[in-house]
């Protein structure tokens, strides 16, 4: 996700344990540490997210991912969602040089 798709995130508000937050939501995609991944069905029904945050630390010269949350809605688990999405997670750890 990136800054500009608060809609899309508002969609997937029924993943989440909250109400979407407008101002939260433009603060998390304005900083392009956080990320966020939403999967959705063919159709077009927000299925589920992974949430993470890339770290750094003073004594590793690469950065870190911390994942912070990954839910599936109760009607589309055990389809290979949540795996699907962390291992989309992983290409963008990958990408970003990530040491874990």
């Amino acid at each position: 996700m990136k800054p500009g798709d608060d809609a899309m995130v508002k969609r997937a508000e029924p993943l989440f344990d909250d109400p979407v937050d407008a101002a939260a939501t433009r603060a998390f995609l304005a900083d392009e540490r956080h990320h966020l991944l939403i999967a959705f069905t063919e159709a077009d029904q927000p299925a589920g997210f992974v949430s993470a945050v890339e770290l750094f630390h003073p004594d590793e010269p690469r950065p870190e991912m911390f994942l912070n949350e990954l839910g599936v809605d109760p009607a589309f688990q055990r389809r290979g969602i949540a795996t699907a999405l962390i291992r989309e997670l992983i290409q963008v750890c990958k990408s970003l040089g990530c040491t874990e």
